[in-house]
Order: structure tokens, then sequence, then C-alpha cells
């Protein structure tokens, strides 16, 4: 097969790391190969520029892999058999628990994980995929929807792992539905309280205090659009709380059934934040929802769609205590 990094278009050289241009490569792909073979060739994809890459973030760099990952990771052979042992682990307890989860449907071929053991390196690497300016909160770990998905991590320190990595699989597994920011979020922040039982959805008279306090037009406005999700100060972590309280509104205490959740999820638009989709499954609007738990205030959409997502770099980015 022939190279990806053989032709210069097939290369965006304006970055600092290798960076494909994966619209180019799925057309020549696709048109040399019967679709039955496609995620083979995009497994031999995915090896070539995960080497490409290791190779620019250091010599210490080593691939690993397993039957759905491929791991680039400074660590020795046991720890990252752990991780990707892990990483498997989690994959079918997503498939098996989440009827919307379809990874054949959202990855390409085997999902590529780079842990980066610089963590200046790290932000480096993201911010050839950034599309907003300004500073932002810490990350812990993100999965990068953009040309072929992908798990980036700041620390070689895989021990700590297990919170970020089942938050950002879940965005892997369910990126073909291209929900709303909160929505995708509240999904796996479930997911990932499933998993490690660590980080459960807690509700009480200080964080209902906080959030009232916080919220105005212009914050709420952010928080619709997938903005507030990078803020540095307190809008990040109060970002995630408010998306898992709009979804254990969506659950409704267990008296949602499965194909109502499933019909949500399936028909929430990016381009209304999910007004429209939690309207015909309830009767009522999300802004009648933050009225009740903020109180009065301007909590609607304004007539324009929200559009793509703002930040297409990340489909996660969840401050983890590591």
């Amino acid at each position: 097969m022939e190279s990806i990094l053989d032709k210069p278009e097939w290369n965006d050289s304006s970055k600092k790391f290798t960076h494909p241009q994966w619209e180019l490569i799925a057309e020549w792909l696709e048109a040399r190969h019967p679709e039955a073979e496609w995620s083979a060739a995009w497994c031999d994809v995915a090896r070539e520029w995960a080497k490409a890459v290791s190779i620019e973030i250091g010599s210490a760099q080593h691939l690993f892999e397993s039957e759905h990952f491929i791991l680039s990771a400074s660590a020795g052979k046991s720890r990252a058999t752990d991780v990707l042992r892990f990483l498997e682990s989690t994959f079918d307890k997503i498939v098996r628990e989440i009827p919307f989860a379809h990874p054949e449907e959202s990855l390409l071929g085997k999902c590529v994980v780079f842990i980066f053991s610089d963590t200046h390196q790290f932000y480096e690497y993201l911010s050839d995929f950034a599309e907003h300016d300004g500073e932002s909160g810490l990350v812990g770990g993100v999965y990068i929807n953009k040309g072929y998905g992908h798990f980036a991590m700041p620390s070689d320190d895989l021990s700590h792992y297990t919170d970020v990595l089942s938050h950002e699989l879940s965005h892997a597994m369910v990126a073909h539905l291209a929900l709303p920011v909160w929505l995708d979020e509240a999904i796996a922040m479930t997911v990932e309280d499933s998993v490690t039982h660590r980080n459960p959805y807690i509700l009480d008279r200080e964080i209902i205090q906080r959030h009232r306090e916080y919220w105005d037009r212009e914050k709420i406005m952010a928080f619709w659009k997938g903005e507030s999700f990078w803020y540095a100060d307190e809008g990040q972590e109060l970002s995630y709380h408010l998306a898992q309280f709009l979804f254990s509104a969506v659950l409704s205490g267990g008296e949602t059934s499965p194909d109502e959740l499933h019909g949500f999820v399936e028909s929430a638009e990016i381009r209304d934040a999910g007004f429209k989709a939690f309207r015909a499954l309830f009767g009522h609007g999300l802004e009648d929802l933050l009225s009740e738990f903020l109180g009065p205030g301007d909590w609607t959409l304004p007539d324009d769609p929200i559009g793509s997502r703002t930040n297409g770099s990340d489909r996660g980015a969840e401050l983890h205590d590591e």
C-alpha cells in the first residue's frame, strides 16, 4: 500500500505534527478497496500515521496494539498491556449497555491513543486541532473527533487513566451521532461512573446555589454551543454538572423507556442543542427545566441555529485530577 506520507498534498505541513488530509486519503483508499476491506485498510493507515507521530513525540515512544486499539506510549509492555486490556473491557461494556453506541459507524479502523510524557508537547499537539482562541481549562485527556478520530493524553502515568479513558471512549463510540455537546458529555460521564464508580451525579443545595450565582444569558448560550466546557473558570465544572442535570431530566428518574431514550439521542441535533427532540419527547422545553433549576431568566436559544461544534478539536475535555 502506498504510504500516506509519500504525497505532500496528503499531509498538512503547516502543523507541528504529522497531520494527514484524511478526506483525500479516504477518497484514495475507498476507490482502491472494496467496502469489505475498508476497515483493514484504515488500520494499515492508522499504524503508519501512529508510527510517524510517535517518532515526532520522541525516541522513547513505542507502539502497542490490541483488537480495537493502537497505543503510542513510552510505558513498558506490562503497563501498556494493562491499558489496552482496560480499553477492550470498557469497549465491550459500552457496546453491551448503550444501545446507540455503534463503533462500526463511528470508528474507521482501530482507535489510536497517543500518550504524551511531556505536558507542553501534549498541548502543542492539541493546538494543531484547535479552532478557538483564548485560555482553556485543564484537560485530562481528549477524544479528537476530526479526521481519523483518536485519543490524546497529557501524561505517561497510565495508572490514573481509568476515568479519562472510559469517558473519552464513550465519545468515540457515539461519534457517528454528532450529538449536542452537553448531551455527548452527559452520556460520557454516565459511562465513566458506570465503569469506575468514582464520579456519581450529586445534586445538593450548595451546587444549586453555585449554578444560580454563575449562569446568565451570555454564559448559558456558551453552554448550549459547547463553548463553556472549555472555560478556565468554574464554568467548566458547572457545565459538566449542568449537562448531567439535563440528562437526569431526560431519564426522568427511570421513567423514560429505553426506546424513548434511544429516540431522543438519535434525534437530538447540534443545530438546536437538542431543544426540538426534547420537546417532542416531553411536551415542554429544556428552557423550562432551567427556569425551575436556575430561576427566572432567558434560557432559550436564539432563532439562528448553532451550526457545527465550535470546538472541533474535542468531544470531552474533562477536568480530571491526576
